[in-house]
């Protein structure tokens, strides 16, 4: 009886959301973004809360759930089963329990070698309240039904050898459980792989998986999520599943595999697919300094258009500190960027590809000054890392005055940077040799400051 209670609370609570909500997302016309299912443009601001569903209990994840909503995320990626980290690093099996002692499964193959055809109700029944929870906030969730792990660690952080253990019938079977169960929920996106390259073994398990879960799941949208430095596209192009791609790579200053590269590289494959920066270097990793983790983010934008994704440590697997993590300088930068981009039609933007819009002193490598036009010509969105000056044809902007804006992206303050009705290529300098976003606007276009809400 309790438990008809609690899902009969679910379902209603779900329904009562879903009359206001416009989930789950769809892909634009053109390719190239993602609405919601009135056909409102739905940029993907996401944070990495990886160990979500087994680090927190329900009270920390309204704490994280809220502050991230606060700082203008509207999505989050997690795994739906965990393998070594839940807070800190753990030994596999004991880091995939969660907060209240309940592992996914509850048979056994052989050894500690879980069979996916015995979902353990409780766990699964907490990860349906924080879809609940996420979904009543607005949130977006991305998630791996069997995160595979890092190629070149090992098996000890992903479900790699279970799932190769677990063979063809019983993968099925997990993704038809997934896909009975999580269809409901319209807040959801599914990502395979999970930093880790399909290969001849675990493909078809894999694809066996997604078979499974859209037999009851019609509606959610897929990707993957491969080995830095490749894309979704790299490995699974042609996949019937595949909706949109996603970038990953940790290079900062290598010509070959720049963010900026590789974004610009994937947003170029045809046909036109989403394509989001999913991960990058991580606040707090691999000595990565504020100016890096913006470039990053800006790059991702502006080189990509349809979304960027931050990672932090010890958020993404909820360690020791990550309440106070929330509040470092990353999260307010994508907090500024976020609004940068909600002030204008940031959907219209078109990678500066060949240019013709910044025409000199773009640089490269970690200078690299990525550019956007709107494909109307209404505006334009230049970052640029270094401080240095740089030559901007005013022509390709559209009607008969352009005004320029100076926009702070470390504090989130603008500045008119002057008007312009002369229309010819034109030196901009930013205020000092920090970075900087120059915004460039049709007069009559009736944009206010950038970062004001419209």
């Amino acid at each position: 009886m309790k438990k008809i209670l609690l899902l009969t609370g679910l379902l209603v609570s779900l329904l009562s959301y879903s009359s206001t909500s416009d989930f789950p997302l769809k892909i634009s016309s053109n390719g190239r973004f993602f609405t919601d299912q009135s056909g409102k443009p739905f940029f993907i601001n996401a944070d990495t809360p990886w160990s979500l569903f087994v680090a927190l209990d329900s009270n920390e994840t309204a704490c994280y759930l809220k502050n991230r909503k606060e700082k203008g995320f509207n999505t989050i990626t997690v795994n739906l089963l965990e393998h070594w980290f839940n807070g800190e690093t753990l030994a596999y099996p004991e880091a995939s329990r969660n907060k209240a002692g309940n592992y996914p499964f509850t048979r056994y193959i052989e050894g500690n070698i879980p069979d996916f055809t015995f979902p353990d109700e409780e766990y699964f029944r907490h990860v349906d309240r924080v879809l609940e929870m996420a979904l009543a906030h607005g949130f977006l969730v991305m998630m791996t039904p069997a995160y595979m792990g890092y190629d070149g660690e090992g098996l000890q952080d992903g479900w790699y050898r279970e799932v190769l253990a677990n063979g063809p019938e019983r993968c099925r079977k997990y993704g038809q459980f997934l896909g009975k169960r999580y269809a409901r929920f319209p807040n959801i996106a599914w990502i395979m792989d999970g930093d880790r390259n399909p290969d001849q073994f675990s493909r078809p398990l894999e694809t066996e998986i997604v078979r499974g879960i859209r037999e009851f799941d019609k509606i959610h949208l897929f990707t993957a999520h491969c080995h830095p430095a490749n894309s979704s596209r790299d490995h699974w192009e042609g996949a019937d599943w595949l909706d949109f791609n996603c970038v990953y790579t940790y290079a900062f200053i290598s010509d070959n595999s720049t963010v900026h590269a590789e974004c610009l590289r994937n947003y170029l494959m045809d046909p036109p697919m989403p394509v989001i920066l999913f991960e990058t270097t991580y606040e707090n990793e691999q000595n990565a300094n504020s100016l890096q983790i913006r470039s990053q983010m800006y790059w991702g934008w502006l080189c990509s258009v349809a979304g960027v994704q931050l990672g932090n440590l010890p958020l993404w697997r909820l360690g020791e500190g990550w309440q106070y993590a929330m509040d470092w300088q990353a999260s307010y930068d994508a907090s500024n960027m976020k609004k940068l981009v909600d002030s204008r039609r940031w959907w219209k933007l078109v990678p500066d590809l060949d240019h013709s819009t910044v025409t000199e002193g773009y640089g490269s490598k970690n200078s690299y000054v990525a550019a956007a036009l709107a494909d109307n010509g209404e505006t334009a969105v230049i970052y640029i890392p270094s401080g240095a000056g740089i030559l901007v044809d005013l022509k390709r902007i559209s009607g008969k005055r352009v005004i320029a804006w100076w926009f702070n992206p470390g504090n989130g303050l603008s500045k008119k940077a002057g008007e312009f009705t002369d229309k010819r290529e034109t030196r901009f300098t930013p205020p000092d040799k920090r970075d900087w976003v120059l915004v460039l606007d049709d007069g009559d276009a009736g944009f206010g400051p950038p970062g004001k809400s419209q």
